[in-house]
């Protein structure tokens, strides 16, 4: 359903299951003596037994229920740094299929085939890294993140449940997180109007189109699948960010909305103070179908 970049370390936080056997340690001289395979067959079996989510493969799409093709895991979240952020890091296996199997495509046996890592994040307080934050306060986001959700759908043909979103881009995510922010509470006090339907994204006009500032106000960061900031080369501190939002899903179809921002964001040095400036925001909705 999505390609994962190398991202991040395996994350360590989550504790072993207890029904299952412990993977060896490993030392210094054994790296130095042992093949690459038992070295990986080793430290493999530890960080898998950090996984504590799964994803099981039931989405069949419209063509019929295949060999396993992939599956992917994630650690439990963490908090990330002092900003009012929990991560998780996600882990993808790719398969092959081997043989035929007497039972059907679904009894096919497949071998795993390559490994992709990715780090997505969950909003669960403000997003600002300037605040310097209590031992109490950082062990309050730190059963927040305990309480934040699934880091994945619990099942892939479940296109309706919230997850943590991926974020890409030359910056933070508390840069985008902040201006994103910024926007949404404007466009609901009414302090920030520059904002309209994107006219590139219209098939048909919509409803919501009548009050783009309305539809932007609704949204919650808590839905957020996806985050983007990039430069626009238009300033040395311009950005665009790009965020889409889940609304619902309705078999293989997702319905999303999409945020496309301008602003300026100018961050001190030391990251406590930010300056940002709104450009426009153009608001649309999406119809992804996954097959």
């Amino acid at each position: 359903m999505r390609a994962f970049l190398i991202a991040a370390p395996f994350a360590l936080a989550a504790a072993m299951p207890a029904t299952a056997q412990p993977a060896p340690p490993i030392n210094r001289q054994q790296a130095l003596d042992l093949s690459p395979a038992e070295i990986a067959d080793i430290v493999f079996r530890q960080l898998g037994a950090r996984m504590t989510e799964m994803e099981r493969p039931t989405f069949s799409g419209l063509v019929g229920p295949g060999p396993l093709g992939s599956l992917r895991f994630a650690t439990a979240p963490r908090l990330a740094s002092n900003f009012g952020l929990c991560v998780a890091t996600i882990v993808a296996i790719g398969f092959e299929p081997l043989g035929g199997a007497a039972g059907g495509q679904q009894s096919r046996p497949v071998r795993a085939s390559s490994i992709d890592v990715a780090t997505v994040y969950k909003v669960v307080d403000e997003v600002d890294p300037g605040v310097e934050r209590a031992e109490a306060d950082n062990a309050r986001l730190e059963q927040s993140c305990g309480r934040a959700g699934r880091v994945l759908p619990t099942e892939s043909g479940d296109l309706g449940q919230h997850r943590f979103f991926h974020f890409s881009g030359a910056s933070h995510p508390w840069m985008a997180l902040r201006a994103l922010r910024r926007a949404i509470r404007g466009a609901s006090g009414g302090t920030y109007r520059n904002i309209a339907c994107d006219p590139e994204e219209l098939v048909q006009p919509l409803r919501e189109c009548r009050d783009p500032a309305g539809a932007l106000s609704r949204l919650d960061l808590a839905d957020l699948l996806e985050l983007e900031i990039s430069p626009t080369g238009a300033g040395q501190d311009r950005y665009r960010i790009e965020a889409t939002f889940l609304i619902s899903a309705e078999g293989n179809s997702q319905f999303q909305w999409v945020v496309v921002l301008d602003a300026g964001i100018r961050v001190a040095n030391d990251a406590r103070t930010m300056d940002i400036d709104l450009g426009r925001a153009l608001v649309s909705r999406a119809e992804m179908a996954f097959d």
